[in-house]
């Protein structure tokens, strides 16, 4: 965790004693990014929808085309998602 940034003596001033300190050099210095949690259940039931996502189907004939084509290959009385 990255709790100061700035002048080193004024960091080292406001740092407790024994925290570790990293001095970049005057690099850049940013704290790791992670995902810690996904949903891929919700992934694998957008798959099987009808793919509306705008890069796909950006105008709203193409919407129209990508349900009638889910629903021709759906099955009598399935709903028809996207």
């Amino acid at each position: 965790m990255i709790t100061i940034v700035g002048d080193a003596d004024k960091a080292r001033a406001r740092t407790p004693e024994g925290a570790p300190v990293v001095d970049a050099g005057g690099r850049y210095l940013m704290p790791g990014l992670i995902e810690s949690h996904g949903h891929p259940g919700m992934y694998a039931c957008l798959a099987m929808k009808a793919d509306c996502r705008p890069s796909v189907t950006p105008r709203a004939s193409d919407v129209v085309k990508a349900i009638r084509e889910a629903a021709h290959e759906a099955e009598a009385e399935e709903w028809v998602s996207g």
